[in-house]
């Protein structure tokens, strides 16, 4: 979780996997309050060190969120 697919590496404080949308909520908020680094992260495939965390921060892994509830292929946005 400390990379993707380009050859930047930094390893991050914690990893979690929400399960629910207030999962998501409540970590953000954590995070926003507390000033932490949080860095959301789907396969971890991107090329541009987007799932890269900075700061030692959290990376929330979104494997977990796993149904999906609309697909928009005009504008590549899913929500799950």
């Amino acid at each position: 979780y400390g990379s993707d697919s380009t050859q930047r590496f930094a390893l991050p404080f914690a990893v979690v996997f929400p399960q629910s949308h207030d999962d998501v909520v409540f970590l953000t908020q954590l995070c926003n309050e507390y000033v932490v680094p949080l860095v959301p992260r789907g396969l971890g495939s991107g090329a541009v060190g987007g799932a890269v965390p900075i700061h030692s921060g959290i990376v929330m892994s979104m494997v977990r969120m796993s149904k999906i509830l609309s697909i928009d292929p005009e504008n590549r946005v899913m929500i799950a």
